[in-house]
């Protein structure tokens, strides 16, 4: 008799755990965006901090490219690190390279990312960069307005294939960390999109 109620307990202490392990959300904080892998073959971009020069104008791209910039905004990735969510609708073909720039409301570029080459895909592309780990971080002011332009760049010519600017919603997170380093994921790594239920 005793032992069948430990059988009981256990099976039902089992299926509770199931149960809440079939409930729960997977975190995907540190899981690479599969979409930005199939567009680029990588979600390792070269980051660059006060890079030279300004982001490109926004540009039509031509007939047989698309691009949308369908959101820009500061959100957290699933373990409360705090990250810029961009949502794409894209078009494209093979030999452009993806630029990502960050301006402050003054016009100066905080940071840009740039990182692998375009393959021929048609859809949505979702990834977030995070903005503070390990104790470095983007040096962001919360009472500042920031900018967002992505833009796809030909490999062979250099020229602008299509460019779109949004503004980045959302409150702007107040970070601590010094400005990152050589080999920091900050704003380097590309990571997946929180799943919905």
């Amino acid at each position: 008799m005793q032992i069948r109620a430990v059988i009981a307990a256990t099976v039902a202490a089992l299926g509770i755990m199931l149960l809440a392990s079939a409930c729960a959300q997977d975190d995907t904080s540190f899981e690479p965006s599969p979409s930005l892998r199939t567009l680029l073959g990588t979600t390792t971009g070269n980051r660059i901090m006060s890079p030279p020069g300004e982001p490109p104008a926004p540009r039509d791209p031509p007939a047989n490219w698309q691009e949308s910039l369908a959101l820009a905004a500061w959100t957290k990735l699933a373990n409360g690190t705090p990250a810029l969510q961009v949502v794409l609708e894209v078009k494209a073909h093979e030999g452009a390279g993806m630029d990502i720039w960050l301006t402050d409301d003054s016009g100066a570029a905080i940071v840009e990312w740039a990182g692998g080459h375009t393959e021929t895909y048609g859809g949505s592309v979702c990834f977030q960069l995070s903005l503070q780990e390990n104790g470095q971080a983007i040096p962001l002011v919360p009472s500042r307005q920031y900018r967002l332009t992505v833009a796809f760049i030909d490999v062979a010519s250099g020229d602008v294939v299509s460019s779109r600017q949004a503004p980045v919603t959302n409150d702007v997170p107040a970070l601590t960390g010094t400005t990152p380093a050589t080999g920091s994921r900050v704003f380097s790594e590309a990571y997946a999109c929180r799943r919905t239920s």
